[in-house]
C-alpha cells in the first residue's frame, strides 16, 4: 500500500498541523465601523437633536405668546388671545410635537433629551435667584412653619383615611407622601424607601396626574371667581397641585 505525504495531499501545513488552505482569513472591517463607540456617538447625537427640538418648541411658544395678541388686536378674538398665556401654547405644541416625533419613529431615540421635569426645576432655581434675598429672610419663618404644618396634616390625614378604606400600607405611604409633599417625585422616593410594588407607584402617579392637569385651568379660574389676591392664589395653587410642572403652568 502506497503512502502519500500529508503535505502533498493537503498542501502546506501550519505550526498546528492545519492545512493552510483551510484557514479562514478574517474579513476586513467595513470603513464605517468604528467599534463599540459607534452606538454611544449615535445616542449622543440623537440627544443633541432632542435638545434642539425642545429649544425650538420653547422659542415658538415665546414667539406665539407675543405675536398672537399683537396680530389679533382689535379683532373679535383679540381679547381672548390677550388672555391666553404661554402654558396653553406650550401644552398644545407639546402634544403636537409628541405626535409628529412618534409618527416619524424618532421620539424613542430622543427620549434622553426630554427631561422636562429637570428643565422646569432648573428654571425655578434660576427664577429664585432673581428674588431679593431680604424678602426671603423676612418670609422664611412663617413660610417654613406653614409648610411643616401643611405637610404634616395632609400626610397624617391621608394615611388615616386610606387606612379606613383598607388600602395596603405601602400604597398608603405613597399616596400620603405624594399628596403632602410634591406628587410623583415624592412618590418615587417613597417607593424606594418602603419597597413598594411597581403597580403601587404607577397607580399613585396616574392619580396625581389625573387631578393635576385639570387643576392647571380650574384653580386660576376659581381664584378669579373668588377674588383672591395673587399672593393667596399662589399659595393656594402651590399647596394643592402636586406636580412641579402643573404648579408652574397654573401659576
Amino acid at each position: 500500500m502506497s503512502t502519500v505525504d500529508p503535505e502533498v495531499r493537503s498542501g502546506p501545513l501550519d505550526a498546528e498541523g492545519t492545512p493552510l488552505a483551510d484557514r479562514r482569513v478574517p474579513e476586513p472591517s467595513s470603513a464605517g465601523d468604528d467599534g463599540p463607540d459607534t452606538p454611544r456617538r449615535a445616542s449622543a447625537l440623537w440627544t443633541v437633536l432632542g435638545l434642539l427640538v425642545v429649544l425650538a418648541l420653547a422659542s415658538v411658544v415665546n414667539l406665539l405668546t407675543d405675536l398672537v395678541p399683537a396680530v389679533t388686536e382689535g379683532t373679535g378674538v383679540g381679547r381672548i388671545a390677550k388672555s391666553v398665556e404661554f402654558p396653553v401654547y406650550a401644552i398644545a405644541l407639546g402634544f403636537l410635537g409628541n405626535a409628529v416625533l412618534s409618527l416619524t419613529g424618532v421620539r424613542a431615540r430622543m427620549t434622553a433629551a426630554f427631561r422636562t421635569e429637570l428643565f422646569i426645576k432648573i428654571g425655578l432655581v434660576l427664577l429664585g435667584a432673581t428674588i431679593n434675598f431680604a424678602v426671603v429672610v423676612r418670609a422664611a419663618g412663617p413660610a417654613v412653619l406653614q409648610a411643616v404644618a401643611l405637610i404634616t396634616i395632609v400626610f397624617l390625614f391621608t394615611w388615616w383615611f386610606a387606612g379606613l378604606l383598607g388600602i395596603d400600607d405601602k400604597l398608603r405611604a405613597l399616596l400620603a407622601t405624594a399628596l403632602s409633599v410634591c406628587g410623583v417625585s415624592a412618590a418615587v422616593a417613597a417607593a424606594g424607601a418602603v419597597q413598594a410594588k411597581k403597580e403601587h407607584l404607577a397607580f399613585t402617579a396616574t392619580l396625581v396626574i389625573v387631578f393635576a392637569v385639570p387643576s392647571i385651568f380650574l384653580l386660576p379660574w376659581l381664584a378669579g371667581v373668588m377674588g383672591l389676591s395673587p399672593a393667596v392664589t399662589g399659595a393656594w395653587i402651590g399647596g394643592n397641585i402636586d406636580t412641579t410642572a402643573a404648579v408652574t403652568a397654573a401659576g
